[in-house]
Parts: C-alpha cells; sequence; structure tokens
C-alpha cells in the first residue's frame, strides 16, 4: 500500500492544475452518480457526512494554499 501512494504521489508531481482539476471534476461526477443512487431515507445522513467531510477538507486544502500566496511578494 505504502508502495502504491509513494507512486501516486510521485504522479501528483507531474500533473499540473489542469490536471487536477479534470480529476476533481471526474470525482465530483462519480459523487454525484453515487447520490442520485441513494436511497430517500439514507439522503439526510449522506448530506450531513459529505458537509461535514467538505468542510473539513476545504480547511486543510485552503490553508495551506493561502499561506503560501500569502508568503509570496507578487500576488498576480
Amino acid at each position: 500500500m505504502m508502495k502504491l501512494i509513494g507512486k501516486s504521489n510521485d504522479y501528483i508531481k507531474t500533473m499540473d492544475a489542469w490536471d487536477i482539476g479534470l480529476l476533481k471534476t471526474c470525482l465530483l461526477s462519480c459523487g454525484v452518480i453515487l447520490g442520485l443512487t441513494m436511497r430517500k431515507q439514507d439522503k439526510k445522513k449522506v448530506m450531513a457526512t459529505a458537509g461535514i467531510t467538505y468542510a473539513a477538507t476545504s480547511i486543510a486544502v485552503m490553508v495551506p494554499y493561502l499561506k503560501f500566496l500569502l508568503d509570496k511578494d507578487e500576488i498576480v
């Protein structure tokens, strides 16, 4: 498993913002398809879990990114 993660990290280093955007769009589409297959009584639980996960991961990704942007002298 660690070898797979290492190889994945190496591959991610070769990606640019466009590739990452495509990957995120693909994962979003997968989530929409899975969401459409949820039973009605399970949707609230799934929505709550997804909302909490989204908030936590957004913070985890955006805080270092914003720090990176603010540390740079030239912000376009």
